[in-house]
């Protein structure tokens, strides 16, 4: 039943007296695993009613595989038995409440539709609104990369909720209309859509997306021989690359709280990438706070214990015994909602030396540590929206890549952006008087946003 200013509007739904015989005999029915003849996009309505949008849509889009979700049984035969005669191999139906079907379709959904959803006006029913904030973090489970949602309403406060929501969550609206027939808007009408049309009653459309992104801060930009910190990065206020020489007081003097890292990623094991671990240990032992997950080569806790005692012989026992050091020398590994690839990159005799790949749904940003031209280095640009790089020499040699080899990844790939870091001050210099393009040249301290 929907309202509208005083004036009371219903659809009928019909309970099909042979449902149980039509959801039996469906073969296109889901009920344990989701499985296509393909990996096209998967798009997913969520209260699918009686199937009409949905079955236009993969119609329409066979390169696009689509699940309807209902969860009446009642209602799904309906659109079962409307469906069936098509014999569609790209469109299937769950009969489930789709806050029970995390683990299901999760990190596999491209878009999902919401089609005049119950607008559960009473303030108390808030959070069974399918555009509360815990609806949408269930959806971000659910998304593979980047996130759209595209609703339908014809109901005004349920719109305006929605957009407040969306915004407050982190998304863009990428398209929003108070009168979706009225404008150039591609759109499949649902049949209560139709309804409404018939009635006068302006429809109300969002496009809704969320991309990637990455709070990223430089603590160093420069090498061991300049007045700059070494090179070291700061994500999201507690993902920290590299701990080297000064870290501890480095962070502290740009505002950012050591006890906030959690998370440590180590490139190789040359002093200035590493030698503050005994400080930062020691630090966060005293303040009780214990907990760190370390992500190196193997041999990293035997390098990171016999620097720890080197430098505090009398504490390093008590502070390795209260501390909770978690270690992962895998080759990729996930922190929070990064999905991240160690490379193996080429930094003369120090091995083994490793870059960094972060994927955040559709955004990929690299990190090469200390290293020279190398297939992996040319891979991680291709592959990189951003790279975070080693840019030491104005030529690059056998241990370090230099300003010729950024600027030539730059030519060959011109959708990644270079920012350059673990400087030298010639090549600082150069770099910023010669303006390459496409080249970002950071100072310490320096924070960006990134996105697509």
């Amino acid at each position: 039943m929907y309202k509208f200013k005083g004036s009371v509007f219903k659809l009928r739904m019909r309970n099909p007296k042979n449902k149980e015989e039509i959801i039996n005999n469906c073969d296109f029915l889901i009920t344990d695993t989701i499985s296509f003849p393909n990996k096209n996009p998967l798009h997913i309505e969520i209260g699918m009613g009686k199937g009409n949008f949905l079955l236009k849509m993969a119609l329409n889009n066979p390169d696009i595989n689509f699940i309807g979700i209902e969860k009446y049984a009642s209602v799904a035969s309906i659109a079962i038995k409307k469906i069936k005669p098509y014999h569609l191999p790209n469109l299937k139906i769950i009969i489930s409440d789709v806050a029970k079907l995390e683990e299901l379709l999760k990190g596999k959904v491209s878009v999902i539709y919401l089609n005049f959803s119950d607008p559960w006006p009473k303030v108390r029913h808030e959070k069974r609104r399918l555009t509360s904030k815990n609806f949408l973090d269930l959806y971000h489970k659910l998304f593979k990369d980047k996130e759209v949602i595209i609703q339908k309403t014809d109901n005004d406060d349920l719109f305006e909720y929605s957009l407040n929501s969306f915004k407050e969550n982190g998304y863009t609206i990428e398209k929003l209309s108070y009168d979706l027939h009225n404008e150039d808007i591609p759109n499949v009408m649902t049949e209560y859509e139709e309804k409404f049309s018939e009635k006068g009653i302006k429809i109300k459309y969002l496009k809704a997306v969320k991309s990637g992104k990455m709070k990223l801060k430089l603590i160093g930009t420069g090498n061991m021989w300049t007045s700059f910190n070494s090179a070291s990065y700061l994500i999201d206020d507690h993902i920290l690359i590299d701990i080297p020489n000064g870290s501890v007081k480095n962070l502290l003097r740009l505002n950012n709280n050591p006890l906030n890292i959690d998370e440590l990623l180590i490139t190789h094991f040359h002093g200035d990438h590493y030698f503050d671990m005994p400080f930062f240990l020691l630090y966060k032992s005293k303040r009780n706070n214990l907990n760190l997950n370390i992500y190196c080569s193997k041999d990293g806790i035997k390098k990171i214990n016999i620097l720890f005692k080197l430098a505090f012989p009398h504490s390093f026992k008590e502070a390795l015994t209260t501390l909770n050091l978690k270690y992962n020398s895998k080759d990729s590994f996930k922190i929070n909602d990064y999905f991240i690839t160690k490379y193996l990159v080429s930094h003369g005799n120090i091995k083994p030396s490793y870059g960094y790949l972060f994927q955040n749904k559709d955004l990929y940003i690299g990190f090469t540590g200390d290293t020279s031209m190398c297939d992996n280095i040319d891979y991680l640009a291709s592959k990189c929206h951003f790279l975070i790089c080693d840019c030491s020499l104005i030529k690059g040699n056998k241990k370090h890549l230099g300003i010729d080899n950024i600027n030539s990844l730059s030519n060959k790939y011109p959708s990644c952006k270079f920012i350059v870091s673990h400087l030298s001050d010639e090549a600082r210099e150069e770099l910023i008087l010669n303006e390459y393009p496409n080249i970002i040249v950071p100072k310490d301290g320096d924070e960006f946003n990134l996105t697509i």
